[in-house]
């Protein structure tokens, strides 16, 4: 699990610079100043992260690069829309990670495996869909919706649905753990009193 809490707060920090965008955006109309300042927090973060000793991550490089270039995008054609659609492409890109199977593994224990290891494997295919509706949503908001109403969407979707899906895939996952040992621990029981 801490794995996971671990690769969902990356995947927050790395979606900040689009928050800060959205949000300045929708109160403000001004589009340099929410692109400059999406831009100005990725970089921010960069320069924190190498600041602190550690690796710049793959998916920081390329969220930086997304906001620059689709910020860029959408001066050059005076048009919000197109910085808009970069949550698109990055929830589809993880999205389509998340289809290959088993990819959740290197999130849990060897224990939590030999458990319950089949449900994790069904749930990492309802994480990938999840990532490519939301991909999806984010791409019918941002077409067909006013900045304020994509700000709100882009600010509450992605954040609420995915801590429902982890409520819901750790509370389902630690039941089955749980009765298949206790299962485990009756079957043994009567052969250790015959002992």
């Amino acid at each position: 699990m801490a794995g996971l809490l671990y690769a969902g707060r990356r995947l927050a920090e790395d979606m900040v610079s689009t928050l800060v965008f959205a949000l300045i955006y929708a109160a403000s109309g001004h589009l340099a100043l929410a692109i400059g300042s999406g831009v100005l927090i990725g970089v921010g973060q960069l320069a924190w992260e190498i600041r602190a000793g550690r690796s710049v991550s793959a998916m920081q490089g390329v969220s930086l690069f997304l906001v620059a270039g689709f910020g860029a995008a959408s001066l050059i054609a005076d048009d919000p829309r197109i910085a808009m659609l970069k949550p698109t492409v990055i929830y589809a890109v993880i999205g389509l990670a998340m289809l290959k199977p088993g990819w959740i593994n290197r999130y849990m224990s060897d224990r939590a495996r030999e458990l319950s290891g089949d449900v994790a494997y069904v749930f990492g295919f309802l994480w990938a869909a999840l990532m490519l509706a939301t991909a999806a949503l984010n791409l019918l908001v941002s077409r067909e919706a006013n900045a304020a109403t994509w700000a709100a969407f882009i600010a509450i979707f992605p954040v609420a649905s995915k801590i429902a899906l982890f409520a819901v895939h750790y509370l389902v996952q630690r039941s089955v753990a749980r009765a298949r040992l206790r299962r485990a621990r009756s079957a043994a029981a009567p052969s250790n009193a015959e002992a």
